[in-house]
């Protein structure tokens, strides 16, 4: 069995479930909440745990700093998380329809910059697509194994 290495980062792979439709200008599909780069890549709210910081806490006060989304913003948070990367733990969570006009991309409060200059909804699909521009995916590779792990969760409580 493979041994966790101690965290030093989390965050959450954040989605929302639009096969109703609300979000009108949207796929009828699992929708992932993707920030967007200076450089035009990929990525999840996530970041470096404080000293004496718990991981879930760390998931929660990133994913808050970064997209202004709070614990209350989410139907369902997952108690279990998927470690990718070099001791980086991902959480997942259902973002509530009546949050998505909460989300906004913030200042980082420590170094006094935006990180992020933007966020999409997409799916998984868009999301892998590699990019012509770019020549490879969009979404850092070592994120791509906890967007598939939520994926699968995600799918295989639909059924």
């Amino acid at each position: 069995m493979e041994k966790k290495q101690k965290p030093s980062g989390a965050g959450i792979v954040c989605y929302f479930d639009n096969r109703s439709g609300d979000l009108k200008k949207h796929e009828k599909d699992i929708l992932y909440l993707c920030l967007t780069t200076h450089k035009g890549r990929y990525d999840f709210p996530k970041g470096a745990i404080d000293y004496k910081e718990e991981i879930e806490a760390c998931a929660l006060r990133e994913t808050y700093e970064e997209c202004n989304l709070d614990l209350f913003d989410f139907a369902s948070l997952s108690d279990y998380s998927f470690q990718c990367g070099r001791g980086l733990f991902m959480f997942l969570g259902e973002i509530k329809s009546s949050s998505i006009k909460s989300i906004k991309i913030k200042m980082n409060p420590k170094i006094k910059i935006y990180e992020h200059t933007g966020f999409k909804f997409l799916t998984i699909e868009s999301i892998l697509k590699k990019d012509e521009i770019l020549g490879k995916q969009r979404l850092y590779s070592y994120l791509i194994d906890s967007l598939k792990w939520a994926d699968n969760i995600i799918r295989d409580a639909l059924e």
